[in-house]
């Protein structure tokens, strides 16, 4: 067994311990909101032990690495480092495990309004760190062993009454998951839930992210140093889709190369560049 494969058996089976947890609770007749978190709002767990062959898996145990306290006072951040064949760092594995949960818990009011509502919740953690495509090819795993296993503990489909509610990266990660699934007429979406709802995307980049890549992260520079929050943000594959993309990387003649149609976004009230300029 390759070390994506024993990964994805990893990432699998949390998933599937989130899915069990919220099909046990699972309210029939409520609407479904699925979560999407942005970049690092996912919590990541690192094995204890590292990767040799597939008489690693499961690992017996996995730490916290993004985040806990030994991001401030150990060298947390070094272990969120990839290697150049996409391995994690000295091969123990990295995976995801839900909303990140470090003094607070991310998208906690979230989970209370919805809640509060009597809704059906739940959050799909995904390794930021890596590519968009990634994460959406697991969305669809994850949305179908929910299916599953609602219909098997509660006889009902989750799917026709579920909204995906991203935020920021995490609409990234729907977009890629829609336009895998929604066929040529957008047709194959309604199959997969009811709506798809983004907040704060940055489909054309951030000039934010940018900075990372030259002046690091602030307050992580201060234990680490700049230098080498900066190595370790260009060391991940996945954030760089968050490059800032100016009007003139999508003029007219760029588009044709790259194969793109309908960009920039316009207001639909003033027809100007729903996107930087």
């Amino acid at each position: 067994m390759s070390y994506e494969t024993a990964r994805n058996h990893e990432i699998h089976d949390a998933h599937q311990r989130v899915i069990d947890i919220f099909a046990r609770t699972y309210r029939c007749g409520q609407p479904t909101i699925v979560l999407l978190p942005g970049g690092m709002g996912s919590h990541l767990d690192r094995s204890t032990r590292p990767f040799v062959n597939d008489q690693s898996i499961p690992f017996p145990m996995y730490d916290p690495v993004w985040m806990d306290l030994e991001m401030i006072f150990g060298r947390d951040l070094e272990l969120l480092r990839m290697e150049t064949n996409g391995h994690d760092a000295g091969e123990h594995m990295i995976i995801p495990t839900g909303p990140l949960q470090f003094l607070v818990k991310a998208y906690d009011g979230t989970q209370r309004f919805f809640t509060d509502l009597g809704w059906n919740y739940i959050v799909f953690g995904y390794d930021w760190r890596r590519s968009l495509e990634e994460a959406a090819s697991q969305l669809a795993e994850f949305l179908v062993n929910l299916r599953d296993r609602v219909k098997d503990l509660r006889d009902f489909d989750p799917l026709p009454t579920t909204t995906l509610l991203a935020h920021s990266q995490g609409g990234l990660v729907g977009k890629i998951f829609l336009q895998s699934v929604s066929g040529d007429d957008g047709g194959g979406i309604g199959a997969w839930m009811k709506r798809f709802v983004t907040i704060g995307t940055p489909f054309y980049g951030t000039t934010s992210h940018q900075d990372r890549y030259y002046q690091g992260q602030s307050p992580l520079n201060i234990f680490y140093g700049k230098r080498r929050v900066a190595e370790i943000a260009g060391s991940l594959p996945g954030p760089y889709v968050l490059m800032f993309a100016d009007q003139s990387a999508l003029d007219a003649g760029t588009q044709a190369k790259l194969g793109l149609s309908g960009y920039p976004i316009t207001d639909s009230a003033t027809g100007a560049p729903g996107g930087p300029v």
